[in-house]
């Protein structure tokens, strides 16, 4: 038994040392060694119930052995008052005899006992029967004595079962203690993961807010970007043409920086969900870790309830068996009582057949006196044959002596009959107790046996009991241990907690100073755009304007080309027409003709 139970404690302490070694730390190791120990405290508890149950059964089997032995008692004493009423019958027997009171010595007025009822009619011939039967009756003071013994380790065994009680309950009411301060831990962690969903609601709700605005502004931003794009399209379009200018450096740095600015807030976002997504887990774990800890706390409750009705029934069985054992014990002293009044009885009743036995031995004289006598008278009857007064009043005196003698001899002959009739009863009634003796000898010797393997037992139930409160020690003190590593995750977390608060706080300072940034960068982005489109209205009315130009310039062109031409047909007319007219003039008329085509051309070449 003990060898089980010093692996059992082997194994938990191995499963702990497990958990300790493995390094995990928080509130998960806490946990699994709060389900160990759990385990180990229920595992004890069915070992005290196995333990209550096998010291009732002991008790029980001690009661009924109890009450065997009272029977016996009881037997033994009916017994004795049989042989009391036995020897009152012998003691009216033997003063019915026909002895004279006067020479007989004064009995004791006491009753006499049962017990010693062969020894008042003991004959010359048989002098061992009362040696026979005398030492069985101080065979049973060590019967007596053992019961004795017996009752006083049973009230022994009694009392340290009721301190073990009392110690169990004391121990039962501080893990009520301990449990309730646990609950009211609980509850403290509950109303704190309370307030903390609810600051984690207010933070989903601002995120979401935060998302809603973000979003809008990259709606916004990816507008500008569509704008910006179709700005640059338009803008390359009109490349080829010089006139254009070039993009303002300002939109380029903006679109940078809106560019950058929208690569952080987007890194921003992504971390703001990640928390949000963190948060979340941690808050679903929280969650299943309080319905466990309410489930363990709801089956503690029941198990502590069943334990104290367990020890309630126990408290009644105790009870129950501490008034059966009083009345044992009034009855163990009345038997003691009884048994030293027997005694004495004993000692009376030796001395009454001791004064029986010389009255016997006086009247056997007596009679022997009387014969003697009555010879001597024959004798002198002989002698005296005359019939003097003296004759005649020897033989009525011989005559009375020999009736006398005749009465006494049929009485001594009817009480040596009635003595040997008593004394072969009284000897076949000892032969049976004496049977009956050797058995509950036996009897006796078995249940010593069966009570020393009893005590064995119990010996055995309180070295587990023992074992069993330095384990309930060992695990108080690891029961306080984790209280003060749970005192110490609890100060972890509301550290964490407040981390988490500053952290909040950061976050909601630095959605602030984005919401300004993005007012600041919307205002931005609102003037630069007012600033591109009237820049893309200008460069729309240069293009318009240059378009105008080169229309005009085309037209321009055109018109002098057709000049051009006409002026060419026209001198090429008039180059005929002269070359007609000068095939009859000098070289004179040639050169005025040559000159007033010059200034012609250069009126057109001007045009």
């Amino acid at each position: 038994m003990q060898k089980l139970l010093s692996e059992f404690r082997a194994l938990y302490r191995e499963r702990l040392q497990r958990i300790d070694q493995s390094g995990d730390g928080g509130e998960p190791a806490l946990q699994r060694k709060v389900t160990v120990l759990q385990s180990f405290v229920e595992d004890l508890s069915e070992q005290n119930e196995v333990l209550i149950q096998t010291v009732e059964d002991v008790k029980q089997e001690a009661e009924s052995r109890v009450g065997g032995l009272q029977q016996e008692l009881e037997e033994l004493q009916r017994r004795l008052h049989v042989k009391d009423g036995q020897l009152v019958k012998l003691q009216n027997g033997s003063q019915q005899g026909g002895f004279s009171p006067s020479k007989r010595p004064p009995l004791a007025p006491c009753p006499v006992p049962a017990d010693a009822a062969e020894t008042t009619t003991t004959i010359p011939g048989a002098p061992g029967c009362h040696a026979d039967w005398r030492p069985d009756l101080p065979s049973q003071d060590p019967l007596l004595h053992h019961i004795r013994q017996q009752l006083k380790e049973a009230s022994l065994s009694q009392q340290e079962a009721q301190s073990q009680v009392e110690e169990r309950e004391a121990q039962i009411q501080e893990l009520q203690d301990t449990i309730t301060e646990l609950h009211q831990e609980m509850s403290l962690k509950d109303q704190d993961k309370l307030s903390q969903l609810q600051e984690l609601h207010l933070l989903e709700s601002r995120v979401k807010e935060l998302t809603l605005q973000v979003q809008s502004s990259e709606e916004t931003v990816n507008q500008l970007r569509r704008e910006l794009a179709a700005v640059e399209s338009t803008v390359s379009a009109g490349q080829p043409w010089s006139g254009v200018p070039p993009l303002h450096p300002i939109g380029l740095r903006g679109t940078e920086l809106l560019k950058s600015e929208l690569s952080r807030r987007d890194g921003t976002i992504q971390k703001l969900r990640q928390d949000v997504l963190q948060s979340h887990q941690a808050r679903d774990s929280q969650s299943a870790q309080l319905d466990a800890q309410e489930q363990r706390i709801s089956q503690l409750h029941r198990e502590l309830q069943e334990s104290q009705q367990e020890l309630q029934r126990g408290h009644g069985r105790s009870q129950q068996l501490h008034r059966d054992l009083s009345a044992a014990q009034s009855q163990a002293r009345e038997l003691r009582a009884q048994l030293s009044e027997v005694k004495g009885r004993l000692a009376q009743v030796e001395a009454e057949n001791e004064a029986l036995r010389t009255c016997k031995q006086e009247q056997n004289a007596e009679v022997a006196r009387l014969s003697a006598e009555l010879r001597s008278l024959r004798a002198a009857l002989q002698e005296q044959e005359q019939g003097s007064e003296e004759a005649a009043e020897t033989g009525r005196r011989c005559g009375e002596l020999e009736r006398e003698l005749k009465e006494a001899q049929a009485q001594l002959t009817l009480c040596e009959e009635r003595a040997e009739e008593q004394l072969k009863q009284l000897q076949s009634e000892v032969a049976s107790l004496k049977a009956q003796h050797s058995s509950a000898s036996q009897q006796l010797q078995e249940r010593s046996g069966e009570v020393q393997s009893l005590q064995r037992a119990l010996e055995e139930v309180q070295e587990r009991e023992r074992e069993q409160g330095r384990d309930y020690s060992s695990l108080r003190l690891q029961l306080s241990r984790a209280r003060e590593e749970l005192h110490s995750a609890t100060h972890r977390q509301d550290h964490a907690v407040q981390e988490q608060g500053e952290e909040r706080r950061r976050m909601e300072e630095q959605c602030e100073q984005l919401q300004g940034e993005v007012g600041r960068l919307q205002e931005q982005l609102e003037t630069e755009r007012a600033a591109i489109q009237r820049e893309r209205s200008e460069r729309e009315e240069e293009v318009e304007r240059l378009r105008e130009d080169q229309k005009r310039v085309k037209d321009e062109v055109t018109a002098a080309e057709n000049k051009v031409s006409r002026l060419q047909r026209e001198a090429e007319l008039t180059e005929r027409a002269r070359r007609e007219e000068v095939t009859g003039r000098d070289g004179s008329c040639r050169t005025g003709g040559a000159a007033a085509i010059g200034p012609r051309g250069a009126e057109g070449a001007g045009h």
